[in-house]
């Protein structure tokens, strides 16, 4: 049990490692945050492709193949909803239906994974985003369970079946459980990091604008708006200008000479 956990758990850091580079893609993060409907074909190749390699990188067992599918699938469905959800499922079970290997239990698990997009998405708005990872952890048990009933009722040997079932059940329910846990909560703390750094920016330049607002009403020097503004961002050189020329500027105290008439010349 411990040897087909240990590469369960193998199998999670690699999907887990793949997710996390996809959220370092700064337009993919921030249109899942918008939930934007245009951009949910990427999503549903995303997610059923974490899906597939969940398949593809699982072990033949005993004519079933220990895997780690559904932890794409359900965290597409939580996070996205339905159409994300049901359309990662239904592209993962019809390749886990094509694939020469585990062919005893293709048609069950291919069952289990479609629910598995239909109950997440189903999930998708009935619960906040802070309980989204615990929801998703126990639907994975579920699916999971249910993918073992569904492989009992279908076995033409119920014996193997049951053999099978014993073997596979806690080492698969459990790690993709945490699988799922553990996606969702990469991508949720990516998502409110963005939010903080965006209330952060959104802050500085309200105050910005506060602080600058008089001198503009005054008709005052520009030159005072760009120490404002330099002093706000904590930049070392802060210019106005339009199309053709600079209007104001100002540099900070300490930077070499050379370089402020540089930027003056600019």
């Amino acid at each position: 049990m411990f040897t087909l956990m240990n590469h369960l758990l193998n199998n999670i850091g690699y999907i887990i490692a793949a997710a996390f580079l996809f959220t370092k893609i700064k337009s993919a993060i921030e249109s899942l945050s918008k939930e934007e409907r245009r951009d949910h074909i990427i999503y549903v190749l995303f997610f059923s492709a974490l899906a597939i390699a969940g398949t593809y990188i699982g072990l033949d067992y005993k004519g079933s193949i220990l895997n780690t599918r559904n932890i794409g699938v359900i965290t597409g469905g939580l996070l996205l909803g339905p159409q994300v959800g049901i359309l990662a499922g239904i592209f993962s079970a019809l390749h886990r239906i094509l694939i020469p290997i585990g062919e005893a239990t293709e048609i069950p698990c291919a069952i289990a994974t479609v629910l598995a997009g239909v109950f997440s998405g189903y999930l998708h708005n009935r619960y906040r985003e802070s309980a989204k990872p615990m929801i998703g952890f126990f639907l994975a048990i579920i699916v999971e369970s249910i993918s073992m009933i569904l492989i009992l009722v279908f076995s033409s040997n119920f014996k193997d079946g049951l053999d099978i079932v014993k073997s596979i059940y806690f080492p698969m329910s459990f790690m993709n459980s945490l699988g799922v846990y553990a996606l969702i909560s990469i991508i949720q703390n990516t998502l409110s990091s963005m939010e903080v750094s965006a209330g952060k920016q959104a802050k500085i330049a309200l105050e910005i604008a506060n602080k600058t607002l008089p001198y503009f009403q005054k008709g005052e020097s520009l030159d005072s708006v760009c120490k404002i503004i330099l002093e706000s961002l904590e930049a070392k050189a802060v210019a106005i200008t339009d199309l053709e020329k600079i209007r104001a500027s100002y540099v900070v105290e300490g930077i070499p000479r050379i370089e402020k008439q540089i930027f003056k010349a600019l």
